[in-house]
């Protein structure tokens, strides 16, 4: 029988660990933490609304730690209102589109509702959907029908400002892009950051510190000048945090008959796949390339012959019909 059959979710963290793996970290009784490698990952399908998305407003309602309701005007990307039943299509983002994590990343980091919408239409929502918003009739002409999904672009900007980077880093790192690395991994007097200035704004997030015990031994084994290392730090770091909230490690078996357990994972959403992808780059060491048609960057498929030069067979077919033109402009 095929297919891999999930049995229930462990109560571990999900982390990129040494040697290259993605690995289960499970808690001992040592300061130190024991790995488990894997392979399975539960089978995931995407769902698309086959009539398509379009982004409304509504307000998001949040309730903080003490319990306060806040409610704050925000746009959202919905299922169209006007479809006449909930018709989709599916596709497997591990199988069918295993470079996704950069085609949305390509999307930048301030994308136009035209851009998320068309990204939307064709992989589908990120899975982040919320039951705390209220319609706007004021300002908005439709309204999704129940049970239809309400998703604020302010997860995909958030999930953009995180992952973007991250492939920009990791390009930087894979190509050896020494300048880049001088820019955004700097020492100062007490920690070594990750800084990052986009448009009008800015942020750093600290990699190690003198100040933090817990961090003394990496700084002791580290030599400052190793930017590729503290690089490689910082992104294990980003993505181990958001594996948390979108993936899950758990016990599966290879098929339905039960005989053999692994412990694998499980992508709990479609943001927990874009992250699983960018871990296995990072994994793999694949190469980040950019496409010589369009620019955008994209994941090398093997190590072996040559590079790809195009994104897709879109960009390889636009690319030839340009040179073709060119050519034939020349002869006349």
């Amino acid at each position: 029988m095929g297919g891999i059959a999930q049995i229930n979710t462990l109560k571990c963290g999900l982390s990129v660990v040494t040697k290259k793996k993605c690995g289960l970290s499970v808690e001992n009784q040592s300061e130190y933490k024991s790995t488990v490698d894997f392979q399975l990952v539960t089978p995931f399908k995407q769902g698309v609304n086959l009539d398509g998305y379009l982004i409304d407003k509504y307000v998001n309602v949040i309730q903080d730690f003490k319990g306060n309701i806040q409610r704050s005007p925000e746009f959202a990307i919905v299922d169209n209102p006007d479809s006449p039943s909930a018709r989709y299509k599916s596709f497997k983002p591990f199988v069918d589109e295993p470079e996704l994590v950069f085609r949305f990343a390509n999307l930048g980091y301030s994308p136009s509702h035209t851009q998320i919408v068309a990204y939307a239409n064709e992989y589908g929502l990120l899975g982040r959907s919320t039951d705390g918003y209220l319609y706007i009739p004021d300002e908005s002409p439709k309204t999704p029908k129940t049970g239809k999904s309400v998703e604020f672009l302010s997860v995909w900007y958030e999930a953009l400002r995180a992952i973007r980077p991250l492939t920009e880093l990791w390009q930087a790192v894979i190509n050896n892009d020494t300048e880049y690395l001088k820019t955004h991994i700097v020492w100062n007097s007490n920690a070594v950051i990750y800084r990052y200035i986009v448009e009008s704004w800015e942020w750093s997030d600290v990699i190690l510190s003198k100040s933090l015990q817990r961090h003394q031994e990496a700084i002791l084994r580290t030599d400052k000048s190793d930017l590729v290392t503290y690089a490689k730090m910082h992104i294990a770091k980003k993505t181990n945090a958001n594996f948390k909230d979108n993936c899950s490690p758990s016990v599966l078996y290879k098929d339905l008959t039960y005989q053999k357990a692994e412990i694998g994972i499980t992508c709990l959403n479609m943001l927990g796949v874009l992250w699983f992808q960018l871990a296995k780059a990072v994994q793999g060491n694949r190469e980040v390339l950019r496409c010589e048609h369009c620019g955008d960057v994209f994941m090398s498929t093997s190590k072996q012959g040559s590079p790809r030069k195009y994104c897709s067979g879109t960009c390889k077919s636009q690319a030839h019909l340009h040179r073709k033109s060119s050519n034939n402009g020349k002869g006349s």
